[in-house]
């Protein structure tokens, strides 16, 4: 099963910073924080490098970019390639899918 991870040393602060794995790669897992009062998040041992677990929507939206993802707005990452329709409502927008699910985003199209 591949996985994405975000790099836990040596981040460059790009698309490079995330990468693609099998679990069949991933010699153990453990928890890591940054801090001692910080989130604990799963964290995969490779041969190749430590990877930690995605956290935040900012870095979803940039390992999932060549996935057709795409951050709308601070809370939501939408897969473009699935929208049916974009209905402007109010001080935002509804993003219908193809099958029929909806989000609201605080972004007018």
């Amino acid at each position: 099963m591949i996985q994405i991870g975000v790099k836990l040393l040596d981040r460059k602060g790009d698309a490079t910073d995330f990468v693609e794995f099998d679990l069949s790669e991933v010699n153990f897992i453990d928890l890591w924080s940054a801090t001692n009062s910080s989130a604990k998040v799963p964290c995969h041992h490779t041969t190749n490098g430590s990877y930690l677990s995605l956290q935040t929507l900012k870095d979803v939206s940039q390992a999932y970019k060549h996935y057709g993802f795409k951050a709308y707005d601070q809370s939501n990452v939408i897969n473009e390639n699935r929208i049916s329709e974009i209905i402007p409502m109010g001080k935002g927008s509804k993003v219908i899918f193809k099958d029929g699910n909806h989000t609201l985003i605080r972004r007018k199209f």
